[in-house]
């Protein structure tokens, strides 16, 4: 049985990345490789603000609903507020973002529609995680994707420009919220945030969930900042090819994302503070590390077999790009799975500073793009990639050590 969640996990988990891929590849087909630059670049900006729209709030109700089983509807409630607040922060913010690509208003109105489905896909997973219902999690974290991928599908049969494809998505963003509000309120009420609470609690919890969010924003934003860096660089074609290689790398996080970001997450939270129990994490990390190696190999042989069979030809120069970014699958595959384990306040918050000084580092590095082309965008992420396992390493052994000397003072 046990088996067999973690079996629909990573099975909904690869339909839902399967949906977003087939997604980007239709559409790569379907519009010019301008257009497809722009909604690239613009995408990437909703990749990045998304989970900070989102994450840091479902993320802190997962850890305290697992840790406070008894207090749920107390943090279902400000959980609630605290969403509303982000959201909009993200739409309205992601308005003056899109401006930059020219987008009109309407456009931008359509892409930025996004954040209201997607904040409930992630509040819905993390309810289900807290109750263990893995069947709930797989068709919650599907819907969206999937939803997306039929209603855009519909323009193959008539001519479409990039203002149809968002109009498209947002019909499929009204549906899925409609569904995902449905199921979500069978299980706990949306009626519980006109449950009041004292300002300091509201705000205390949306300090806590900052940190989630701007970790789970960073982490993306380590891929996706090379996609809007390309737009000014190098163009919107740049944006296209360097788009179309980090769609097939991002395909490979869905394995170690849903093993360690899904199942094991709220197993983690209930797992005792103690060094014998940490040492199962850093094993598992390692394991994750070696099965990232394998997939970076299998990249390398098939990258331009992928890239020739699922793109038009105009992409194929995007093969040098991602043969470099198939090497940071295994470092990628580490920080996830080590980074599932630092769950603490205090870890959580060395964990932003770790992903935000990589990021910084990154950005660095792209100061040199223009002498050495559009492979420097991959060779900046690949590095930053590296620093984040490397930090979370040291992060996670100073637990240990205190944890260590913790148990030998009290014997």
């Amino acid at each position: 049985m046990k088996y067999k969640k973690v079996i629909n996990v990573i099975v909904s988990g690869f339909g839902a990345a399967g949906a977003t891929f087939l997604l980007q590849v239709f559409l790569s087909h379907k519009l010019s490789i301008d257009q497809f630059g722009i909604y690239s670049a613009a995408t990437s900006i909703l990749t990045i603000l998304g989970p900070f729209a989102s994450v840091g709030i479902s993320g802190l109700f997962l850890r305290e609903a697992c840790v406070h089983i008894d207090k749920e509807t107390k943090y279902w409630s400000i959980a609630l507020k605290c969403l509303g607040i982000t959201v909009l922060l993200s739409f309205i913010v992601s308005q003056f973002l899109f401006a930059k690509y020219n987008l009109n208003l309407i456009e931008s109105l359509a892409l930025a529609s996004y954040y209201f489905p997607l904040s409930l896909q992630y509040l819905g997973v993390a309810l289900a995680q807290s109750r263990n219902d893995f069947l709930k999690v797989s068709l919650t974290q599907v819907l969206l994707p999937s939803l997306r991928l039929i209603l855009v599908l519909v323009s193959f049969f008539y001519p479409a420009d990039l203002k149809t494809i968002l109009l498209l998505l947002v019909l499929s963003h009204a549906i899925s919220f409609v569904f995902l509000f449905a199921s979500i309120n069978k299980v706990l009420s949306f009626g519980y945030i006109r449950v009041k609470q004292d300002f300091s609690e509201v705000l205390k919890f949306f300090k806590q969930s900052c940190y989630y969010s701007l970790n789970g924003s960073i982490n993306v934003a380590q891929i996706q900042l090379s996609t809007i860096v390309a737009i000014f660089y190098f163009g919107t074609i740049g944006a296209g090819l360097y788009s179309s290689a980090t769609t097939l790398l991002t395909a490979c996080y869905i394995l170690p994302n849903m093993i360690f970001g899904t199942y094991f997450l709220p197993k983690y939270h209930k797992l005792s503070n103690d060094p014998s129990s940490k040492t199962l994490l850093i094993k598992h990390s390692f394991v994750a590390f070696l099965s990232g190696i394998v997939f970076a190999i299998a990249v390398v042989i098939c990258t331009k077999y992928l890239i020739g069979i699922i793109y038009p030809k105009a992409f194929m120069k995007s093969s040098d790009i991602l043969n470099i970014l198939s090497f940071s699958l295994p470092f990628r595959f580490f920080s996830t799975a080590l980074g599932a384990s630092l769950l603490s306040a205090h870890s959580i918050r060395q964990k932003v500073f770790a992903s935000f000084t990589a990021i910084a580092l990154q950005v660095l590095f792209i100061v040199v793009i223009p002498k050495n082309g559009i492979v420097s965008l991959a060779y900046s992420f690949l590095f930053s990639e590296i620093m984040t396992s490397v930090f979370y390493y040291f992060i996670f052994m100073g637990h240990i050590r205190k944890l260590s000397l913790k148990t030998t003072v009290s014997i």
